[in-house]
């Protein structure tokens, strides 16, 4: 015991004082900066369902058409207007997916503008892909309408020979009715009131105008 504790403590003397010494070593670092190049990407718009006062999904009343959600295309075509009493060609977009025609937006009259820079005056939803915040679309019975806003007024518009029902709660917007489900025999070019009691309970909603 005694010599193995004397070794340690020569091998520890040696270490300690005859050993070579040893060089400094430099443990130095420097901070690096890599220089990366950000690439931002253009968000893709999140394609909407709702349909509400000046608004179809992505589109908007007073907003050019914009980037169209992936599923969604477009194919134009031309409406004519009556505009003080003359007739008016306005650029219309054709919303559709692989199903079926969605929408009808009519774009604003402006030769000075470019195409692109046209905006929204207003849109006709065809399908029932949009709905309002209460679910209802294009297919909704009159009984569904009333159901969910309970203030809607219908009448005959002698303008345009649509039946329609508005809503206080849906400002901008006309549920237009299948004419097949209205009761009451209506035509000519005056408007005409009507009530809920007008429709049969197979009355739908044809189609919607929102503007």
């Amino acid at each position: 015991m005694k010599k193995l504790v004397y070794s340690i403590g020569v091998i520890g003397f040696l270490v300690s004082c005859g050993g070579p010494a040893e060089e400094p070593t430099n443990t130095e670092t420097k901070d690096t900066v890599k220089e990366e190049t950000v690439v931002v990407e253009e968000p893709a718009p999140e394609n909407s369902f709702l349909m509400e006062s000046g608004v179809v999904g992505v589109f908007k009343i007073g907003q050019p058409i914009g980037k169209l959600p992936l599923e969604l295309s477009t194919r134009k075509s031309t409406v004519s207007r009556i505009v003080d009493g003359a007739p008016q060609d306005h650029v219309q977009h054709i919303v559709f997916n692989s199903l079926e025609d969605l929408a009808e937006i009519t774009m604003e009259k402006n030769d000075n503008l470019h195409e692109d820079d046209l905006v929204v005056i207003d849109m006709r939803v065809l399908s029932n892909y949009y709905e309002t915040k209460d679910g209802i679309k294009v297919g909704s019975t009159v009984t569904e309408l009333t159901g969910k806003y309970t203030d809607t007024k219908f009448r005959y518009n002698g303008s345009t020979g649509e039946i329609i029902g508005e809503s206080t709660a849906q400002p901008g917007v006309q549920f237009v009715i299948d004419p097949a489900g209205c009761t009451k025999k209506v035509s000519g070019s005056n408007d005409i009131s009507l009530t809920a009691k007008n429709f049969s309970e197979e009355a739908k909603i044809k189609y919607i105008n929102v503007f």
